[in-house]
C-alpha cells in the first residue's frame, strides 16, 4: 500500500475548494457595479498546500501604523481577510470607476467551476460504486 493521498479526501478537498471559489465569483458578480471593487479569486489548492508546507508559521498580517490608520487603513484581522482569497490580477479591464469585474470573465469562471464540480461528482460516484462492488453490495 502506498502513502499517497486518499482519493476520497482529495475529492472532498477539491469540492470544498470549488465551493469557496464559486462563492467568491458570485460575490464578484454581485459587486460588478460597485465603484472601486476589485475582482477576487481563490488561491488554488496547490498554492495553499505549498504555503502550508513552506510557511509553517502561518500567514503574515500587517498591523497599520498610526499614520496608516489616519489614512483609513485597517488591520487584516479587523477586516476578516481570508488567506485563500486574493485579488484577481487576471482582470483584462478596469472601468473608469475603478471596478475590475468583467461579467463575461466571471461567467466563464463560473461555468468552469460547474464543469469541474460535475466531473468530481461523477468521479466520486464511480469510486463509491467500486467500493460497493468490492464489498458485494
Amino acid at each position: 500500500m502506498t502513502d499517497g493521498p486518499d482519493i476520497i479526501s482529495g475529492m472532498q478537498r477539491a469540492l470544498r475548494q470549488l465551493d469557496a471559489r464559486q462563492r467568491v465569483i458570485a460575490g464578484n458578480l454581485a459587486n460588478s457595479d460597485t465603484p472601486g471593487f476589485k475582482a477576487l479569486d481563490v488561491k488554488s489548492d496547490f498554492a495553499n498546500m505549498v504555503d502550508q508546507r513552506v510557511g509553517q508559521t502561518g500567514n503574515p498580517t500587517v498591523t497599520p501604523t498610526a499614520r496608516m490608520s489616519e489614512l483609513g487603513a485597517k488591520s487584516s484581522q479587523t477586516i476578516g481577510v481570508r488567506s485563500d482569497v486574493i485579488v484577481d490580477n487576471s482582470a483584462t479591464e478596469v472601468k473608469p470607476d475603478g471596478n475590475s469585474v468583467n461579467i463575461e470573465e466571471q461567467m466563464m469562471k463560473m461555468s468552469q467551476i460547474q464543469t469541474d464540480y460535475i466531473s468530481l461528482i461523477n468521479l466520486y460516484r464511480k469510486n463509491i460504486s467500486l467500493f460497493k462492488s468490492a464489498i458485494g453490495k
